[in-house]
Order: structure tokens, then sequence, then C-alpha cells
């Protein structure tokens, strides 16, 4: 299995996942033609992709997703609650309501809830052929079954928000504050190393942090805390806001 970034933070989500020539994406929060030139650029033929998965209805996770529909008409697998707020700004995407497992072309996707401000948020663990991958963003606290997940995975794409000092001292204002380090919003960087630290000890080859603050992070803490968490067996990357992170092979 290989998965690339094209971008991951609060200006735009979106990963595309492929293997033995198929593939599909987890969230649509760039442009189309960002999207569709990232094809281009890595020889993927549009017509290989089987859908686009979405954690959730959040500008920055859907804003490519209308055009998407339009001319490239993916199914769209979400969350019962995902699709009813998104049909409000695409009504006319061919939606697929997710449950525990979603199946596709040589992929089995399964959904895993998260607790996060949006209306039935999901994370998603990928099996492929022999190789599994967790893609879990957008949360404010970790739970019991991310940790079972993080512990039977190759590689994790987890978040890494903010630095809670850095936060504190920040430029938001205080209600944005208070959302992002509520249980319904952000993990910081010591939550993300302390689920992680859980995992270490179960063969987890790679972690990518990922959506991290551009106000309140820098990539050289949330590496710092997370390297902490991971043995040397373990590769650990962060994903970039806006540029291509990756391939990764698992």
């Amino acid at each position: 299995m290989k998965f690339t970034i094209f971008a991951s933070g609060s200006e735009g989500n979106c990963i595309l996942v492929e293997e033995a020539g198929r593939g599909f994406l987890i969230d649509a929060g760039i442009s189309r033609r960002r999207i569709v030139n990232q094809f281009k650029l890595r020889g993927v033929d549009a017509h290989s992709i089987d859908g686009v998965f979405l954690t959730h209805e959040h500008f920055d996770h859907t804003q490519g997703l209308k055009t998407l529909c339009k001319y490239e008409n993916y199914p769209v697998y979400a969350s019962e609650g995902t699709i009813d707020r998104v049909q409000r700004f695409v009504p006319d995407g061919d939606y697929r309501s997710i449950f525990l497992e979603t199946r596709l072309n040589g992929f089995t996707v399964k959904s895993i809830p998260l607790p996060h401000d949006a209306a039935e948020p999901k994370g998603f663990i990928i099996e492929g052929t022999s190789s599994r991958l967790m893609v879990v963003t957008d949360l404010g606290f970790v739970t019991e079954r991310i940790l079972r997940e993080i512990s039977t995975c190759d590689a994790v794409v987890f978040e890494s928000n903010h630095d809670v000092e850095m936060l504190q001292n920040g430029p938001y204002s205080d209600q944005l504050k208070e959302r992002i380090l509520s249980r319904w919003g952000h993990l910081s960087n010591a939550q993300c190393a302390a689920a992680l630290n859980n995992g270490k000890w179960r063969g987890l080859k790679l972690v990518v942090l990922a959506h991290l603050s551009r106000e309140n992070n820098r990539l050289e803490l949330a590496c710092r805390e997370a390297s902490k968490a991971l043995d040397a067996s373990t590769k650990l990357a962060a994903a970039d806001r806006r540029e291509v992170t990756g391939p990764f092979e698992i």
C-alpha cells in the first residue's frame, strides 16, 4: 500500500491511498485543480480513483468536493451525519453511507468514531493486501478504541495539532482556544505522544504527524514530543500544511 498526503491542516486536507493500480481519496479539502494536478504529476489515472471517503463536513475537508462530484463523479463515502450536512452545499453527490466496514477494489475500509465538533466524524482504518493504515485527525481526545487500533497498524496518520503553551499564549480568541482544548477540539502534541506510546511495542513502522497548526505549533516541537514515544524501529514524519508529503510505502 502507498499513501500520499496532498495537504494537511486548517487550510485543507486530502490524502491519496493506492495499491495495485487502484486508489481512493480521504477528504477533498483542497481544490479539484490541485488534486487533478497531483494525479498528473504522479502518473495517476483519474479513472483509477474509486471514491472519496470523508472524515467530516468541515470546509477544510470538503472544499474541493463539489467540483470533483461534478466532473469526476466519484462516489462519496461518509457517515449518515456527514452526508446530511454535506448535501446542503453539494446536493448532487453520489453518496454512500459507511457503517462498520466498506470493501472497495481490494481495500477494506473500516470507520471509527471520533470526538470532534462535527455531525458524525470518522477516522479510517485501511487494510490492503499485506498492510494496515489508520488515519485519525480532528479529535479532542484519544478513545480506547483508537488505542487498540494503533497497536494493530503498520502506519498511522495522527493529529498533533498544537503545543498547549503556544496556543494559550497565542493570538486566538479565548473562545477559540477553549474549543481547540476541549474534548471536541484537537489533539495537542502531548496527547498525540501519549497515544503513540501505548502502541510502540506492537510493531508500528511509520507515524506521520498531521493537521499541525500554523499559529500554535512548530514541526520540530511536534516531532520532538512524538519521538519520545517511539523507538528507533518506527519512522517519524510530519505532513506539510500545503505541500505534498510522501509518498509513503507500507
